[in-house]
């Protein structure tokens, strides 16, 4: 069975991105080691080529206890990109706030901090299985990236130069295309370039709902 059919398949199926009880329930040493070691290969292979065996090898656990902790690689991962969006919510509260709820300035600014967080911590791989992951996932981009984040920050959100439209959906559009950028912006050696596109883009989809 490909990734892509198993992804399709958990999204049909509504899974929670959380990991079992066995696992909450662990030291909160060895969770950290664990959740260490899978970062490291996340941020090390594409999504395909991630090895559970390596993973738990490194931190020195049995096969069958991986999977008393989670189903299979996949959960871990959405459980690695839960901890990042809590993350994101923070940032993005910050971001709006000195941008004084300006979406448009606030997603320039996203693009560039963003960007060198990740550079600083070397997951560019981790960002870019992100990205492909929950391209492939949608029900899981827009419960992690859309939703969730919308409802912690709308209320920070300058809306007196917006038009009436929804806004949920347009912050929505605007993760994406930030993702896109940042996902591209990785693999170019001009990243200068790859920030005037972004940039373009974003100008094109807030002049549509700007007044």
């Amino acid at each position: 069975m490909t990734s892509c059919r198993i992804i399709m398949e958990k999204a049909s199926r509504g899974c929670d991105i959380m990991p079992s009880k066995t696992f909450l329930n662990l030291p909160k040493e060895k969770q950290k080691k664990l959740i260490q070691s899978a970062t490291e290969e996340f941020s090390s292979h594409n999504f395909m080529d991630v090895s559970i065996n390596r993973i738990i090898n490194s931190v020195n656990i049995p096969r069958g206890s991986f999977y008393m902790y989670f189903n299979d690689k996949e959960d871990l991962f959405e459980y690695l990109l839960e901890s990042y969006t809590q993350k994101l919510k923070i940032i993005i509260a910050e971001s709006l706030k000195i941008n004084k709820g300006d979406l448009r300035d606030t997603f320039v600014y996203l693009y560039d901090e963003i960007t060198k967080r990740i550079k600083k911590i070397k997951i560019e791989i981790l960002f870019r299985n992100a990205f492909i992951y929950l391209n492939l996932n949608r029900n899981k981009f827009n419960y992690i990236i859309g939703n969730e984040l919308f409802n912690t920050i709308k209320s920070d959100i300058d809306k007196r130069n917006i038009k009436s439209i929804d806004l949920e959906f347009i912050f929505k559009v605007l993760m994406h295309n930030l993702f896109m950028a940042i996902t591209d912006s990785i693999h170019i050696k001009d990243s200068n370039l790859e920030k005037e596109f972004y940039i373009k883009r974003l100008d094109m989809i807030c002049y549509g709902f700007y007044k």
